[in-house]
């Protein structure tokens, strides 16, 4: 009687490991991401054209503050793993003059979105932790 309950409990997580290789790492939803996306985008298009103005460049870093706040916020509520390394690089690269019109943030979300909803992809993105050696 105990071989057969311990041969049920090692096929039952066998198939909980099966199921979860393929699963989502967080709860997000693409809709989610689609509208944190618009604060990212929105923050990127704003950049791009007030380094154009160069009345626009001073105000940049004000921009920037507050996406930093936006994003962060985000990020530790509904991530299960902070992205520590490309949070703060992408932050510190939105701080630099004339290169913050590159769209640093809108990469980082795509980053964050191919990482949770594509697993199998996520060992192709540089400094993830199951990136292929």
């Amino acid at each position: 009687m105990a071989n057969e309950i311990n041969k049920i409990r090692r096929d039952d997580s066998k198939e909980k490991k099966e199921t979860n290789i393929n699963s989502p790492k967080s709860d997000v939803t693409s809709i989610e991401f689609a509208l944190i996306a618009l604060v990212a985008v929105g923050k990127d298009g704003l950049d791009a054209g007030a380094t154009l103005s160069i009345i626009g460049v001073p105000l940049t870093p004000i921009l920037n503050i507050g996406a930093i706040m936006i994003l962060w916020l985000w990020c530790v509520m509904r991530l299960k793993e902070f992205p520590t390394k490309r949070f703060a690089g992408s932050a510190m690269l939105e701080f630099l003059p004339f290169l913050n019109a590159l769209p640093f943030w809108t990469a980082f979300l795509i980053l964050i979105y191919i990482q949770q909803n594509f697993p199998n992809l996520s060992k192709y993105i540089p400094g993830s932790k199951d990136e292929k050696k």
